[in-house]
């Protein structure tokens, strides 16, 4: 993750705009590096649901398909993006968890 804030730092040096996305519970957005980048000017976080974008998976019977929520964090230096992409869950809807895979044997 620090090499990343690095990154971002010189695009937002450069004007350029960064994206960076992670599960909104996620521990690394407790790291300090990301901490300190999400309160530096310019800069926000936003969170969003990924069903309100038409994130779905399979069904708890593994045969129909569902919005999956997925609730997801953002950080950007783009007020734009920002907004655009900070829609939450409008509640019309059920929801199921994403599926992990079983591993391959």
């Amino acid at each position: 993750m620090k090499f990343m804030v690095k990154l971002y730092k010189q695009l937002v040096d450069q004007g350029r705009v960064f994206l960076h996305e992670q599960p909104a519970h996620a521990k690394s957005w407790m790291i300090p590096e990301i901490r300190k980048m999400v309160s530096e000017h310019g800069v926000t976080a936003v969170e969003t649901d990924k069903n309100m974008y038409g994130l779905k998976t399979t069904g708890n019977d593994r045969k129909s398909v569902e919005p999956a929520k997925k609730p997801t964090k953002l950080m950007t230096n783009s007020r734009a993006l920002g907004e655009k992409l900070s829609k939450k869950c409008d509640g019309k809807h059920t929801h199921t968890h994403t599926h992990t895979p079983p591993p391959h044997t």
